[in-house]
């Protein structure tokens, strides 16, 4: 399906798809490789899809973020900006993915450090709090 992504499409394509029970689509009429996401449970995201290389290389989706946090134009405008570096050969999936890599992949010392510049500083405790944490891993 093609249509132009409203509020009121949005609406229409989660009723179908719990009524059908079954993840569906929709793409928008404007923008080529934007679309709307609903799946059965009613839960509806904004999503581009996109393929570097050609007709021989697989296609890519992307989530943009939620309906309801996101208005549609406001996820067509992201939309836009997306499949713009896209088109300057830039792989935004795979940019996705190393950032949530590089969030998650702290050491043990890095998440120590990080927890006692939120948590510990300010307390009476926090150098024994941090020698504690450090040594117990030898970090030091």
């Amino acid at each position: 399906m093609a249509d132009k992504i409203t509020k009121r499409a949005i609406d229409a394509l989660r009723d179908k798809a719990k009524a059908a029970d079954k993840t569906l689509l929709l793409w928008d009429a404007d923008v080529t490789g934007f679309g709307a996401i609903a799946t059965k449970t009613g839960a509806c995201s904004y999503v581009i899809q996109y393929r570097l290389g050609g007709r021989g290389t697989p296609s890519k989706r992307v989530t943009l973020g939620k309906h309801g946090v996101l208005t549609p134009d406001e996820a067509r405008k992201l939309a836009r900006e997306e499949l713009g570096k896209v088109a300057r050969n830039v792989d935004v999936a795979q940019v996705k993915k190393d950032e949530k890599a590089k969030l998650t992949g702290l050491t043990f010392k890095d998440a120590v450090e990080r927890f006692l510049s939120v948590h510990g500083k300010g307390t009476r405790y926090w150098a024994q709090k941090r020698t504690r944490l450090m040594s117990a891993y030898a970090l030091t």
